[in-house]
């Protein structure tokens, strides 16, 4: 997306603006057409942006307007119940980023261990599902080390980034520059793991 882009190019408020004007579309009579998840993501977008500046007000009404928007989209594709479970997960992964904005990685420790387990419990039933649960997997297990380490679970941290790395979290149909790309940023995690649990040695990229 433009917004995307923007951001790629370090230019965070013109992102955050071409955010708001994307999901002030939902308000415009001219639009026939739908969002085709342009809104949510806008959404998603904007509270992303504001937890990182440590907005968390702003943060948090991003957030509901998301969900709104996400109930919206299920209600009007009429998707099964294994894409709205994951689309929930989704919801409390970014409410993770609030959690970090105040420094609670033991809550984002807890939450990020729960959130796994209802994600391997979940059967996807078409690739669209498929490709959001690894998805929220791959997030999630990255906030399961960043939280390890911040709480001082250092094998923990090693042991889950290990996982990353032998078993990477891709689908069938994601880009060979994508899959390299997933592996260069779960070995970066190992590495932080190793050094954070006194293995420097070992966290040299072989």
């Amino acid at each position: 997306s433009i917004a995307s882009a923007m951001m790629d190019q370090g230019r965070v408020s013109d992102a955050l603006r071409q955010w708001h004007e994307t999901a002030e579309m939902e308000n415009d009579p001219r639009n026939n057409t739908g969002s085709g998840g342009s809104i949510y993501y806008a959404w998603r977008g904007i509270s992303g942006t504001e937890a990182q500046w440590g907005h968390t007000q702003d943060a948090r009404k991003a957030l509901v307007e998301l969900h709104r928007d996400g109930l919206k989209f299920m209600k009007n594709e009429g998707t099964d119940e294994a894409f709205n479970q994951v689309a929930s997960i989704w919801e409390n992964i970014y409410q993770l980023e609030i959690l970090a904005i105040n420094g609670d990685y033991e809550s984002i420790h807890d939450q990020a261990i729960a959130l796994d387990e209802r994600l391997k419990k979940i059967i996807p039933k078409s690739a669209l599902t498929r490709n959001m649960r690894t998805a929220a997997l791959r997030m999630d297990h990255k906030w399961i080390i960043e939280s390890a380490l911040r709480t001082g679970r250092h094998e923990e941290g090693v042991t889950t980034a290990t996982d990353l790395v032998d078993h990477p979290l891709v689908t069938p149909t994601d880009e060979k520059i994508f899959v390299d790309a997933v592996d260069a940023r779960s070995r970066t995690y190992l590495g932080q793991a190793r050094i954070a649990s006194g293995q420097a040695a070992d966290a040299q990229a072989p």
